[in-house]
């Protein structure tokens, strides 16, 4: 779930997010 939530505060990170993203 806590991915989900960097999702949310991250949303440039929405493209890299399945490489985990360190943000």
């Amino acid at each position: 779930m806590v991915e989900r939530k960097q999702d949310v505060v991250d949303p440039l990170c929405l493209g890299p997010l399945e490489k985990t993203p360190d943000t």
